[in-house]
């Protein structure tokens, strides 16, 4: 049921193809009466992007965090990335801190592959997304100048009010490309 607020695109597919078929069934007919199919047709396919652009599910508040900590950790913003982290994590906390001051951060990047998985245990919703990351970064003090490192990570988020807060992270397949 949810398939039509993830993104305009199954809306988009699924109204063109209707309305093409609409309008096939004009050329072939001649009745007028199905002017008034396309018209209406075209109205709800406005109204449902409407009500896609209005509804954030909670795969866009994940998202819209996920972008969030790489937009602030790209613009070396510590305390922007803090606000996107559980006030309990301290282990991810400590990490993002540690990890801001030996580098500076050129450009960081997540995935089109995420993946997200929510459940719903005790009184607060979590869920773990999976993503490739990208970071480009220059090293303080170290030799190595600017590096580009792409891996997989593993992010758990708990749902607070309603935004998702990262609890947990988990870096695999770090890799540093030639």
């Amino acid at each position: 049921m949810h398939w039509f607020l993830e993104g305009p695109w199954p809306i988009l597919v699924t109204g063109l193809a209707l309305e093409a078929i609409l309008v096939i069934a004009l050329v072939r007919t001649g009745r007028a009466a199905i002017v008034w199919g396309i018209v209406g047709l075209g109205l709800l396919i406005a109204g449902l992007f409407a009500v896609e652009r209005l509804v954030v599910t909670d795969n866009e508040r994940i998202r819209e965090t996920l972008d969030g900590v790489a937009a602030a950790a790209a613009a070396n913003d510590l305390n922007g990335v803090l606000a996107y982290l559980g006030p309990d994590a301290k282990e991810v906390r400590k990490l993002a801190t540690d990890s801001l001051r030996r580098v500076k951060i050129r450009e960081a990047k997540v995935g089109n592959d995420l993946s997200i998985a929510i459940t719903q245990k005790g009184s607060a919703p979590s869920a773990l997304a999976t993503l490739t990351g990208r970071i480009r970064a220059d090293v303080h003090g170290e030799a190595l100048g600017h590096d580009t490192y792409v891996g997989r990570f593993s992010v758990g988020l708990v749902k607070q009010g309603d935004k998702w807060l990262v609890v947990a992270f988990e870096r695999r397949d770090l890799v540093h490309p030639k």
